[in-house]
């Protein structure tokens, strides 16, 4: 195949002879449009008469109308279309290029792929074009960019069918799993109690987590970070607020249990180093990436999401928090700078269909129980989150956060109780403690 006419002019990727061989094997053997047709779509053909003749298949085929030479031709005719395909003629040739149909999918292939190029160049030159004039501030152009290249990325993605019989009953071994508290509808928050209120954290969704300053929305993000880790998860934390060093050292004391101070403070014995040890073991190779530049923009966070769900197939993005995000226009007043950032989130958590995380700090007013009103500058957080959770100290024990789940899109709102060891910054079911241990020190 030459990449160029006989003038000398460079025509864009396409394969002439592998979209002939494809229609072909469709005319040839009719149940072939039913295998092709998931991968393929009318605009992957990059010749127009092609891309009619295809149509017309996959118009008589689900009219549950036989394709062959006399019936293709005539709907084509009829249609007004058949002069554009080139007659009747044409369509025997297209059968010659087809002397068997067992190679529709390998043609297909080619077609779809000579179809990601064109479309790859298509992209580029838009970006050359608006570029050159300037239309878009850089970090727009940008984000336009990565959005249609992450697009095109996902166009070899194809989901095949599944018969019921396959289905009913992997439903059935999830449906008993969930009985016995395996298993959640999304990714684990790793504490049974939120699990069973919310299903767990579910793809496409924005959970936001709201506190007043030091009640803990940093530490229960890193539990949600190390509980996914450990579940097989992928995660992205993108934190502003602390260095990812700090976070590591966070990380490691609430693995292995031991005191942060004493790390602060470079009191390891040998004891306390073999517990650390153990602890990097469990850590070493899961699969967290934690990108601690500051300031940061929805861009870079977007991006980041993007290039890893691509690269590594995250489960799970993390922000810490909402707030710090650096916004896109300074010259907005704060509240609109808050609610574009909040639908940018929104936006991510769609695009990549895994859920988004967002901590978010609460004002100071009063020191009652906090409610969707205390998020600050904003109502636009509580409008797009799918789901808010509110924590703040219990007035009996303050090593007891009352987790409130003050919005839940797909399901009620509530109350539950974690257990906070401040000391090694580590959440814990408070379910799952004994009686005593409530009051211990």
């Amino acid at each position: 195949m030459s990449s160029s006419n006989g003038d000398g002019v460079r025509l864009p990727p396409q394969n002439k002879e592998a979209e002939m061989s494809v229609l072909g094997a469709m005319l040839r053997a009719n149940h072939v449009i039913d295998i092709v047709s998931p991968l393929l779509i009318a605009e992957h053909f990059y010749l127009d008469a092609h891309q009619k003749v295809f149509g017309a298949l996959l118009a008589m085929r689900a009219a549950g109308q036989a394709a062959d030479m006399v019936t293709l031709t005539e709907r084509l005719a009829i249609d007004g279309k058949l002069e554009d395909v080139g007659g009747a003629p044409y369509i025997y040739r297209l059968l010659d290029e087809s002397p068997t149909a067992s190679n529709a999918t390998h043609y297909a292939e080619i077609v779809r792929e000579k179809s990601v190029l064109r479309n790859l160049i298509h992209i580029a030159t838009e970006v050359l074009r608006d570029a050159y004039n300037q239309s878009a501030p850089a970090d727009e152009l940008l984000q336009d960019l990565e959005k249609k290249i992450f697009a095109l990325a996902q166009t070899g993605a194809i989901a095949e069918p599944r018969h019921i019989s396959e289905i009913i009953p992997v439903v059935f071994e999830r449906i008993d799993a969930r009985r016995q508290g395996n298993i959640v509808a999304g990714v684990s928050t790793g504490f049974p109690d939120l699990d069973a209120a919310m299903g767990g954290l579910h793809n496409s969704e924005v959970t936001v987590i709201g506190a007043r300053p030091s009640v803990g929305k940093t530490a229960l993000g890193l539990a949600l970070a190390a509980n996914a880790i450990k579940d097989g998860r992928g995660v992205l934390l993108s934190s502003i607020e602390q260095a990812c060093e700090e976070l590591g050292e966070r990380l490691l004391c609430m693995e292995s249990g031991i005191d942060s101070h004493l790390l602060r403070t470079g009191i390891v014995g040998s004891n306390t180093a073999d517990m650390l040890n153990d602890a990097r073991e469990v850590l070493h190779n899961k699969k967290l990436w934690i990108d601690d530049a500051s300031p940061q923009k929805m861009l870079r966070i977007a991006s980041q999401a993007r290039k890893f769900k691509r690269q590594h197939d995250i489960g799970l993005v993390i922000i810490d928090y909402l707030q710090l995000i650096e916004p896109e226009e300074h010259r907005m007043p704060r509240e609109q700078q808050v609610s574009a950032i909040s639908r940018r989130i929104k936006g991510l958590a769609r695009e990549l269909k895994i859920p988004v995380v967002a901590l978010a700090q609460l004002n100071r007013s009063g020191e009652d129980e906090p409610t969707l009103a205390n998020l600050r500058e904003s109502g636009a957080i509580e409008q797009d989150a799918d789901n808010v959770l509110l924590l703040h100290r219990s007035k009996e024990n303050p090593d007891v956060i009352e987790c409130v789940i003050a919005k839940q899109r797909n399901g009620p709102r509530g109350r539950k109780r974690l257990y906070y060891r401040k000391q090694c910054v580590r959440f814990e079911s408070y379910s799952d403690l004994p009686p005593y241990a409530e009051h211990a020190p």
